[in-house]
């Protein structure tokens, strides 16, 4: 991965510092180093699992708009990602409302894979982002390719069995 797609400040302005900072000690020391370099971790990791999972899309990795920025919705998905990560590899199960066992953040990576796979399918889903998309013509990257629809309107003396399909 080049770059990340999210920050610490990222993960903590959506789950809480105190649910980070938590959820990123592993091993119970509360040592600051040993958590920062945790969450840099996850961080990371969900920054590649994103990539991995968009390798095959239209867009160029990796993805930003024409600024360099990362768009809003590939933020929010890695920062979910990556806080599920933290929360994973603690290693502790949280009660459920039931008093059962549960994995209070299941629901949040649900969300982002759902999210990945919405944004990676485009043209099949409706859900573009605003980002550099790859050149199919030429393997470059960092070219936008305009979308082109091409329509077909059937005649009264059209043959379904004409049809080939493009």
């Amino acid at each position: 991965m080049a770059r990340p797609y999210c920050t610490r400040a990222d993960i903590e302005a959506r789950f809480g510092e105190q649910n980070l900072w938590k959820w990123a000690d592993y091993d119970g020391t509360v040592t600051s180093a040993a958590i920062s370099a945790n969450i840099s971790t996850c961080i990371t990791d969900a920054g590649d699992l994103f990539d991995d999972l968009m390798r095959d899309s239209i867009y160029d990795l990796p993805v930003e708009d024409s600024d360099g920025d990362t768009p809003t919705t590939v933020k929010r998905v890695n920062v979910q990602l990556a806080a599920v990560e933290c929360y994973m590899n603690r290693g502790i199960v949280d009660a459920g409302a039931d008093g059962k066992g549960a994995d209070l953040l299941t629901a949040t990576k649900e969300d982002a894979l759902a999210t990945i796979e919405q944004i990676s399918s485009y043209p099949r889903s409706r859900m573009r982002l605003d980002a550099v998309l790859k050149d199919e013509t030429d393997g470059t990257a960092g070219s936008v390719v305009p979308a082109v629809v091409e329509y077909f309107t059937p005649t009264e003396t059209t043959n379904p069995s004409e049809l080939s399909e493009s």
